[in-house]
């Protein structure tokens, strides 16, 4: 329960409230007030058994001036626990107002939260004081932060919820109740750029009493091992490093087979943003490093005819366009023609083009022409016959007997007949020769003149 209320009262300038228009008295905070005046001892400790919490303070105005005034209370975690606000006052210039508000704890879940507590007062949006207190009884946890520039800060968190911040070097009390146990951690990682942070190996503990924890942190550097596409393969030496340590670099294959028809190949590495065929084994981390292993995908072209030369099969980088071809027709007197192409495309054309964005396979589907065998065949066929023709031509002018040609009828003369004798024929002599050794003889001889062979008659 949250009880807000303001007074008219007179009191002694302690400190500006705002430059010129108002100022702010005697801020305390008390466990009760009664008609404008505290009731007991001024104190900014209270106790679990407590009735309230309040808080006192008185504003002098020099202007006349329409008041709106607003409490936050914050829980040790640095939550909000509470807001209200006064009603909207008008003032008088010269006058100075009383203000008190209050928040209870016995019974109220205030009571279970132990520790250091704050109380924000904003007068018109403008904040006019912080005030802190406690609520106990509670054993104090000191925590602090080591070796964090003091420009950096850690999220701190007490059983998992959230107490904000920590800057390096800071010192911050936590109480908590009695008997009871409880995690405290911070950041384990507080980056200050890319590739460089301040690491807490040892970022939670448990306590159960009163003391101090000491978190630690190391300035480290980082080696960035990996592929370029992300999760091709691992890198071995990923990872963060003291300064001035070496970290080792492992190799990358060449070639990563992904599924059939599929790879990752290496292209390049890219060391520190630089291009090089070549890899560093290791590197001395006295800043940050990166080493990139580049990749391709390749996709394989299948392509498969059982005529025509076919080419184009091979592996061709991701989204590039392959080109097929097969000769058609294809053989001599017999050909193949291409009917069309089946797979992953429908072509009909000998040559054709796909884009590999996966594993392709193109078959050549074939028909047996015989066109080219059916005109060998006439051709032949045709040549065979003229040479007949010819031939029996040619040897039909050599058998037929030459014609002689018929001069045109005269008419017919009478001429008186004449007839003279014929003169007496001459008979050649006869000749006649051995019968074994050739030797002319003459036609009456019994025996060859030269072997005395006997000759028969």
């Amino acid at each position: 329960m949250l009880i807000l209320t303001f007074s008219m009262y007179s009191v002694v300038v302690i400190h500006d409230a705002s430059a010129a228009k108002r100022r702010l008295f005697s801020l305390t905070m008390c466990k009760d007030v009664v008609d404008g005046r505290i009731v007991g001892e001024e104190t900014h400790s209270f106790l679990y058994t407590d009735e309230k919490a309040v808080v006192y303070f008185k504003i002098e105005y020099s202007e006349k001036e329409t008041v709106q005034a607003k409490i936050i209370w914050y829980e040790p975690s640095g939550k909000i626990y509470h807001t209200g606000s006064w009603r909207t006052t008008e003032v008088e210039a010269g006058s100075t107002w009383t203000w008190w508000a209050s928040i209870r704890i016995r019974g109220a879940t205030s009571a279970e939260k132990r520790g250091y507590w704050r109380v924000e007062v904003f007068h018109d949006s403008e904040l006019l004081f912080t005030e802190s207190f406690t609520i106990g009884p509670f054993y104090t946890v000191e925590v602090f932060v080591q070796n964090l520039p003091t420009e950096h800060s850690t999220p701190l968190t007490v059983d998992g919820e959230s107490w904000g911040t920590m800057r390096g070097g800071e010192r911050k009390p936590i109480g908590f109740t009695p008997g009871t146990t409880h995690s405290i951690a911070i950041g384990a990682e507080v980056l200050v750029r890319t590739g460089t942070r301040y690491y807490a190996a040892d970022n939670s503990r448990i306590v159960s009493s009163e003391g101090s924890i000491i978190f630690k942190y190391d300035l480290q550097h980082r080696l960035e091992a990996r592929t370029d596409p992300l999760g091709v393969t691992k890198i071995l030496g990923d990872g963060w490093y003291a300064p001035g340590s070496t970290a080792a670099v492992g190799d990358a294959p060449k070639t990563i087979d992904i599924a059939s028809g599929t790879r990752w190949i290496l292209v390049e590495w890219v060391i520190d943003g630089a291009a090089t065929p070549q890899r560093p084994s290791s590197f001395t981390m006295d800043s940050p490093h990166q080493i990139i292993a580049r990749y391709k995908k390749q996709h394989y072209l299948k392509v498969n005819s059982e005529f025509g030369d076919p080419r184009g099969e091979g592996w061709y980088d991701e989204g590039t366009t392959a080109e097929y071809v097969v000769t058609s027709p294809s053989g001599i007197l017999i050909q193949q023609i291409l009917v069309s192409w089946t797979g992953d495309t429908s072509a009909t054309s000998p040559q054709g083009k796909i884009v590999m964005d996966r594993p392709k396979t193109v078959t050549a589907q074939w028909r047996t022409d015989y066109t080219q065998l059916y005109v060998a065949v006439a051709v032949a066929i045709g040549v065979i016959v003229g040479l007949v023709v010819v031939i029996v031509y040619r040897r039909r002018r050599e058998e037929t007997p030459p014609i002689t040609p018929t001069l045109p009828s005269m008419p017919a003369v009478q001429l008186p007949i004449t007839y003279a004798p014929s003169p007496p024929v001459a008979q050649a002599p006869v000749k006649a020769y051995c019968m074994i050794c050739g030797e002319e003889l003459s036609s009456t001889a019994g025996y060859c003149t030269k072997c005395g062979a006997k000759q028969a008659n």
